[in-house]
């Protein structure tokens, strides 16, 4: 995966961040938006990553139902 600096990298279904961690290592400066909807993984979530690099958080799920 190439990522450019201005790219935004939509995370859904983000855990913990185990995502972020591999899109960190190919690119530190693009926008990563992470969707998690349990509010317990999604708060390990913000306190592993919290305001660290561009990223930001919703604890949304994305479809119909959750």
């Amino acid at each position: 995966m190439q990522l450019k600096n201005s790219d935004v990298f939509i995370d859904c279904g983000a855990f913990i961040g185990d995502t972020i961690k591999e899109v960190r290592r190919r690119n530190k400066s693009c926008r990563i938006v992470s969707f998690e909807p349990s509010v317990d993984s999604f708060n390990r979530l913000k306190r592993k990553w919290g305001r660290k690099w561009n990223n930001g958080y919703k604890c949304w799920g994305l479809g119909r139902k959750y």
